[in-house]
């Protein structure tokens, strides 16, 4: 994935984590997270990364958009009390990202060519948009500890 900008996400002010993601032609969708970590071009559209600024109880949330800035699909990772921060983001092929955040653990996104069902999984760090549906984001957790070690 190629990262791109002309992209901003301004806060709203009275709703503690609704925020507004802008690009450079005018189109505007609504996003959860005050931080906008990256926007990159995918072969599906538009993925969005924001976060909500709390590095005691951070969440990330990935946004798949179409060109017209329609959201197509949206899953977050973050859990309850755990502190996180987003490192070592970087691109994985062209449609998949790569990165730590929960210490060293290492997390792959990858956006699918077409849409798979995703059962919900109680007390998980990955939480749908939909929690019932086909999805074509997909988030999973490669392993613990860092690349080569």
């Amino acid at each position: 994935m190629q990262r791109i900008s002309g992209y901003i996400i301004r806060p709203r002010g009275d709703e503690e984590l609704q925020s507004d993601l802008t690009s450079a032609h005018g189109l505007t969708a609504p996003v959860l997270g005050r931080v906008l970590e990256g926007v990159f071009s995918s072969g599906r559209g538009i993925l969005a990364i924001t976060s909500d600024g709390n590095p005691f109880e951070e969440s990330l949330h990935f946004y798949l958009f179409d060109s017209q800035m329609r959201p197509v699909d949206e899953v977050s990772l973050g859990q309850i009390y755990h502190s996180g921060m987003l490192k070592d983001l970087s691109s994985c092929g062209e449609d998949c990202l790569q990165f730590s955040f929960f210490g060293d653990e290492i997390w792959r996104l990858k956006v699918l060519g077409r849409s798979r069902m995703v059962l919900p999984r109680p007390f998980s760090s990955v939480r749908y948009g939909k929690t019932l549906g086909a999805h074509y984001l997909e988030l999973e957790r490669l392993a613990s500890g860092l690349a080569g070690a």
